[in-house]
């Protein structure tokens, strides 16, 4: 992924890494569930599929949120280029 060379540039591109992540694991969960589904014919596949995204998407929801405070109580900031940062 393009974006796992440049996570650690800022609470935003490593947020921005986090839901990429999720999102991929999300999109191959939803294919294993088709393919489930279609092998056995059951449909209960797509509940259990659901909930394990759910979690995913909640830890990296968490995992966002944590590393945004930690980041904003050291005033960790990026800014681009010819722009100053905050002032402290």
């Amino acid at each position: 992924m393009l974006i796992a060379k440049k996570r650690d540039r800022g609470a935003h591109m490593t947020s921005s890494y986090i839901f990429s992540a999720n999102d991929a694991i999300a999109n191959l969960d939803v294919v294993l569930a088709g393919v489930l589904v279609g092998w056995t014919g059951l449909g209960r596949f797509t509940l259990v599929i659901g909930a394990t995204i759910d979690v995913v998407v909640l830890h990296g929801a968490r995992r966002i949120l944590h590393f945004g405070r930690h980041a904003h109580s050291r005033h960790q900031w990026t800014s681009a280029p010819g722009r100053r940062p905050p002032a402290r």
